[in-house]
């Protein structure tokens, strides 16, 4: 009986190792397959997708800048000016109040 056992034993090992095999030759079947997929994905990319290269262009639209260059001098100058409008509204309404205080005060 006791042999009966160890050969029962050493039947059920020798399955075990079998199908242990087996997972490993599945394993390693499947791994090669996934790195042959991925570098096929590379490739796939690598030639399809277009190449985007970043270039500096300079564009020179010498009329365009010194258009707005007059613009913006034209722009300080309306803003001074109104400034100086404002500066000489305050300075006459001023004299203007010194003027009837003085009218009234003399009368």
């Amino acid at each position: 009986m006791q042999t009966n056992l160890e050969e029962s034993k050493a039947q059920e090992i020798a399955k075990l190792q079998n199908s242990l095999q087996e997972l490993q030759i599945k394993y390693e079947e499947t791994n090669a397959l996934l790195i042959k997929e991925r570098e096929n994905v590379k490739k796939v990319v690598e030639e399809e997708s277009p190449v985007i290269k970043e270039t500096q262009v300079i564009v020179e639209d010498t009329q365009k800048t010194e258009t707005l260059t007059a613009e913006i001098e034209s722009l300080k100058v309306r803003k001074f000016s109104h400034r100086m409008h404002h500066f000489l509204y305050k300075m006459l309404h001023l004299k203007f109040k010194a003027f009837i205080s003085y009218i009234i005060f003399f009368q």
